[in-house]
């Protein structure tokens, strides 16, 4: 599997792996045919995903604490917990704060939506400069300040279940609304 950051100026999309009949849950990283990075779940009805390229294989564990959701990410070769994903905090009724990852250092990048009117959002730094993009859906496109982060390939995996988590929770509020209104 080639590095991420060396392909960061091509065009790198996320692509569903077709498996037989149960593609959703299988996805690539690809440059043309060449593949960068892959994120699936291990087995049916689990609540972790496994991310894994060049550079390293995370897990990626969903759990409700306290306040919200948070994505625990966890190195599978070592089980050191790295980062964390946290939900930011809610402003009324429909606003949020951005979500970000903490990696156990401390440090932290910010994930926020970059479009009002498309599905596009960034990873952006401390200081607000856009590290990664996620474009219409399934393209990722890599700053240049991002070359130089050590954990580039997590965040573009992260980001990506990010989309995914964010595209699930459209179907299932899309689905309540419907349900609302058909018992009204």
């Amino acid at each position: 599997m080639k590095a991420i950051r060396e392909a960061a100026g091509q065009d790198l999309q996320w692509r569903s792996k077709k498996v037989g009949l149960f593609a959703e849950d299988e996805f690539e990283l690809r440059s043309g045919d060449e593949v960068l990075a892959m994120l699936h779940a291990r087995e049916k009805r689990i609540d972790w995903t496994c991310g894994e390229a060049a550079d390293g294989r995370w897990a990626l564990k969903s759990r409700n604490i306290g306040s919200g959701e948070r994505l625990v990410i966890t190195e599978l070769d070592s089980q050191a917990e790295i980062a964390v994903v946290k939900r930011g905090r809610k402003e009324g009724l429909f606003k949020r704060d951005n979500d970000y990852i903490e990696f156990s250092d401390g440090r932290f990048v910010t994930w926020k939506k970059a479009s009002k009117w498309q599905d596009e959002w960034d990873w952006v730094d401390s200081d607000g400069r856009p590290l990664i993009h996620f474009q219409r859906g399934h393209h990722v496109v890599i700053e240049p300040l991002a070359l130089s982060l050590p954990e580039l390939s997590l965040l573009v995996i992260v980001g990506w279940q990010l989309m995914k988590l964010q595209e699930e929770a459209k179907k299932k509020a899309a689905v309540a609304a419907v349900v609302a209104t058909t018992t009204i």
